[in-house]
């Protein structure tokens, strides 16, 4: 069964990102780890708002994350999160130029020099992460307001749909660039070369983007319902739906999952 879940720069990416993408694979291909880096085609990166999964099995669109994370069986609204997005939409963001001594706000207890890029040793995702603000695209404020928070807060309270990490009150856009395959049995002396070369990418990269942050919007045109049957969005098998195109009323979100 097909899965719902509700991205920003799924498929063709703005000028900005893409350039951005584009060098920060350029700064792994330039490190030891690029002999165990599997990069995701630019197309396949995205950031999830939020998603839209429903439990398996049942005839109510019953929303996964409620269910699995509250033990709570809610039936997603879908009037409701067409209107909710028309009221957030456009929402900046920006993706590095955060300085290591900024403290403003903490992304899941750390700051956003070192939460902008990282490895997660434990899964071999490597991530980016970009966080929306106040203000407008002429004034930028990441501590007045936390508006990606207060869209998935919204859309939890009015209409039944949980995001994956509504406890920690989440308001990072995280976006994975690829994974790191270790090979089994890597003696101790390749691992801790890994390691080294895993924090030097880290230490390049983060000052890299704290050097060149770029502004991006989530709006009708970069916002998309994509349906899927891998979580990692292949392009082969999955299909997205502007958000455009369900603000003007044409396509029930119900229809996308089959």
């Amino acid at each position: 069964m097909g899965q719902l879940t509700l991205t920003g720069f799924y498929g063709p990416k703005p000028p900005a990102l893409a350039g951005l993408l584009r060098d920060l694979s350029g700064l792994i291909e330039s490190t030891y780890l690029k002999e165990y880096f599997f990069p995701y085609p630019i197309e396949q990166i995205h950031g999830t708002l939020i998603g839209l999964e429903r439990v398996e099995g049942k005839e109510k669109y019953l929303n996964a994350n409620y269910w699995m994370w509250a033990g709570e069986k809610r039936s997603m609204d879908f009037s409701c999160l067409v209107s909710t997005l028309s009221e957030f939409l456009p929402m900046p963001l920006r993706i590095g130029g955060f300085a290591e001594n900024f403290t403003g706000f903490r992304s899941f207890g750390d700051i956003p020099y070192r939460r902008a890029l990282g490895i997660d040793w434990a899964s071999g995702r490597v991530t980016l992460i970009g966080w929306p603000y106040s203000g407008g695209f002429s004034s930028v404020d990441f501590t007045g307001r936390r508006p990606l928070w207060e869209l998935r807060n919204r859309l939890a309270q009015q209409c039944y749909v949980r995001h994956k990490y509504h406890r920690h009150e989440d308001n990072d856009f995280y976006m994975v660039l690829g994974t790191l395959h270790q090979p089994e049995g890597l003696n101790k002396t390749l691992q801790e070369k890994l390691k080294r070369a895993g924090q030097q990418l880290e230490n390049s990269a983060r000052t890299f983007l704290y050097h060149n942050p770029i502004i991006l919007s989530l709006d009708q045109d970069t916002v998309s319902i994509v349906r899927y049957e891998r979580e990692t969005l292949e392009r082969h098998s999955s299909r997205a739906w502007k958000i455009r195109e369900l603000l003007d009323g044409g396509i029930a979100i119900q229809q996308l999952y089959h």
